[in-house]
Parts: structure tokens; sequence; C-alpha cells
């Protein structure tokens, strides 16, 4: 899932929270929902609709979604560190190599 739309998601959950209407609000929750759907998010089927309930289970999945990206970004950076450090290595024994090479020969 997107960090993008996560953030975007978290904007509209915040609007949501400051409309006192409640027929306003569940309507906007659903909409919120269904997005959410479509972009990739689940959400288990509620017998018993509040908004307090949806609004938790919302905050739920998107730090589930971060919690995910942040999981991507560290695998990423400690491939990269490891591939620095093989290079450093094998640049380190062909250093030692060519200083042996060039004087004892």
């Amino acid at each position: 899932m997107d960090y993008k739309k996560c953030k975007e998601f978290r904007k509209r959950l915040k609007k949501i929270g400051k409309i006192t209407a409640s027929d306003k609000r569940g309507e906007a929750l659903s909409s919120l929902t269904k997005d959410m759907r479509q972009n990739g998010f689940e959400f288990p089927r509620l017998y018993r609709r509040s908004t307090t309930t949806i609004m938790q289970l919302i905050e739920e999945e998107i730090d589930k979604s971060k919690n995910r990206t942040d999981t991507k970004l560290k695998r990423i950076w400690s491939c990269i560190k490891f591939s620095i450090k093989v290079v450093g290595v094998i640049a380190s024994i062909i250093t030692i190599i060519w200083f042996i090479i060039h004087f004892f020969l």
C-alpha cells in the first residue's frame, strides 16, 4: 500500500472526526472505507457499526500499512549496507594482493 495514500486517508479521517452530525459522519466513513477497500485495505464485517469502532479500525489499518512500508525500507537499506561491506572486503583483498605482487616481484 502506498504511503501517500495512507497519509491521505488519515487526513480524511481527521476531517471526519471533526464532523458533528452523526448521519454525515456515517456517510463520510462509509465512503472512506469503500475507498480504502478499493486500495487494498481489508476490514472485518461489523455487525454493530459505530463511528468510533470504524475509526479505530481505520487507524489500525493505516498503522499496519505504515509498518509494512517501514520494514520494506529497512530490508532495502540492510541490503545496501551488506553490498557496501562486500565491495569493501573485495577491494581490500585486491589491494593486499596488489601490494604483495608489486613489492615481491
